[in-house]
């Protein structure tokens, strides 16, 4: 069963994320916090990360949007950088995951990623996800999990109203679709959402479910993202996230992300990163990750958390 839960570690080279701004933004923390990582991984028998998510654009509602260049630029100084200077870095049981909306970043740095791996002589069997928040599944998309040269790549189709524009560019904007539905409407939403994901893939790329591409496309139900906090707090409760889980096949891999996140907090705690309000939130958090291992040990959860210890809590957890 310990195969079906994996955790994905987030590393933010942003100046401004709500949980981890400015903490790896300079490439000397950034190279740390991955060699850490890495080092700690290999320690152990079990895995504490299989997968490293690396984002360069905060979308938290109080940023702003920044250029492609820009974006580009600090992955550039960031994990690309550290491929280069790192040789032999690649670990088939790590994945790296690059946190975009925007089509070309993420091609972009996974063409580069790959094409010094393979210069150095390293073994390039280290496998990718996209992880983008957009909801929007374009010809990008398609065309990027048809091509036989990128089975390597995973896909994070997320939950995101603002999809509904079509506009990838919406980013730090999407709390403006946010529409306040109730327990039923919401529930309902998420399930259409994705059955439609499923019916567009099937049409698109032929015997989509009886191919390798499904098992490589991974529904994330967003938390937090165009989503008011009343909405977020349905998806806590109960079991209400599992009936959304329940009514897709279990070999699909769910990625639930609520490290960190505001609607954990109180209102008087919100913006702070004061270490006994962290150490507060991530208490609450491992207690929601306990009960989903729980109410749900058949289905392939995918765990997004910051803290090293978190995730590691939640392998023992779960042996």
């Amino acid at each position: 069963m310990i195969n079906l839960i994996k955790t994905m570690l987030i590393v933010n080279v942003t100046p401004d994320s709500f949980s981890d701004g400015n903490d790896y933004f300079k490439y000397s923390d950034f190279s740390s916090r991955l060699t850490n990582i890495i080092n700690t991984t290999n320690a152990v028998d079990i895995n504490t990360v299989d997968i490293i998510d690396i984002g360069a654009h905060s979308t938290a509602p109080f940023n702003k949007n920044i250029s492609y260049e820009e974006e580009l630029k600090r992955f550039e100084n960031s994990l690309i950088e550290f491929v280069k200077f790192h040789q032999g870095w690649i670990r088939p049981n790590i994945a790296i995951s690059i946190d975009t909306y925007r089509p070309k970043i993420f091609k972009s740095v996974y063409e580069r990623v790959k094409e010094i791996c393979c210069n150095q002589n390293q073994n390039p069997k280290i496998k990718f996800i996209w992880n983008d928040i957009s909801g929007i599944i374009d010809d990008e998309v398609i065309d990027l999990l048809s091509r036989k040269e990128n089975e390597d790549v995973s896909y994070v189709l997320s939950y995101n109203v603002s999809s509904q524009t079509g506009d990838r560019e919406i980013g730090v904007g999407h709390m403006q679709f946010a529409k306040d539905m109730s327990k039923d409407e919401l529930l309902y939403d998420i399930v259409d959402f994705f059955n439609k994901g499923i019916e567009f893939f099937s049409k698109r790329i032929v015997d989509f479910n009886r191919s390798n591409i499904f098992k490589r496309v991974i529904f994330d139900p967003c938390f937090g993202f165009a989503k008011t906090r009343a909405e977020n707090q349905i998806l806590l409760a109960n079991d209400n996230l599992k009936q959304v889980i329940s009514s897709f096949p279990p070999e699909i891999s769910w990625l639930i992300a609520i490290s960190r996140k505001s609607f954990l907090r109180e209102k008087s705690e919100l913006g702070s990163r004061d270490p006994a309000v962290i150490e507060k939130i991530e208490k609450i958090h491992l207690d929601y990750l306990y009960k989903w291992m729980r109410e749900m040990p058949q289905n392939h959860l995918i765990f997004r958390v910051h803290d090293l210890n978190v995730a590691q809590s939640v392998i023992n957890e779960h042996k």
